[in-house]
């Protein structure tokens, strides 16, 4: 007889406990891929000069709604171009070096299922090389700027499928050293994996 009382107040928790999860299962079945790696390349100007690099992402939905993106990034530019120097009227060589690794961070906010929008910022390093060589000259002058700053991000993240995703950012940054201002504007296409 008490196995039968104990049964009955099982099931009747077990109904009771149905009952308050369904109204809820749509939500929870919404937010089942709540984390999501990115990979993606980068394209834009540092310094009005092409440059490109790669960016890796980490999304974690904490809510059905709001969420955290972290990501690591590292861009490159290559520039060469001649000009005359106006005291010596000599032939020379300008070759321009950038490179730039960040790391950012910030909160993301879903809008529909599908759409989500995001802003991050961070620390970045900068470390940019110009090398002015003239002809028949062998001295070759040297500027180095080896600064960290702030750089930014924002951008949108679309859900193509369940499990696949696609990231759009636009990054900034701009620096001020050595009498020199180093712009950077990019922007970030990446695919990602949700979990």
């Amino acid at each position: 007889h008490l196995q039968q009382i104990r049964y009955a107040i099982m099931k009747k928790n077990l109904i009771l406990f149905i009952s308050f999860i369904l109204p809820f299962s749509p939500s929870l079945h919404a937010f089942e891929n709540n984390q999501a790696i990115y990979g993606g390349y980068i394209y834009g100007k540092i310094k009005n000069h092409k440059a490109n690099g790669a960016i890796i992402s980490y999304h974690y939905g904490s809510d059905i709604h709001w969420g955290m993106l972290l990501s690591l990034l590292h861009i490159k530019s290559t520039h060469q171009s001649h000009f005359i120097d106006a005291s010596s009227l000599k032939l020379g060589t300008k070759d321009e070096h950038a490179k730039v690794s960040a790391l950012l961070i910030g909160p993301t906010y879903r809008i529909t299922p599908s759409l989500a929008i995001y802003a991050q910022m961070g620390p970045k390093k900068l470390k940019y090389r110009v090398d002015k060589s003239y002809s028949g000259v062998a001295v070759t002058d040297t500027i180095i700027v080896d600064t960290t700053n702030v750089m930014f991000q924002a951008g949108i993240d679309y859900s193509l499928r369940k499990n696949v995703g696609i990231n759009l950012g636009y990054l900034h940054s701009d620096t001020e050293s050595n009498k020199h201002n180093i712009r950077l504007n990019s922007i970030q296409l990446s695919l990602g994996y949700r979990f």
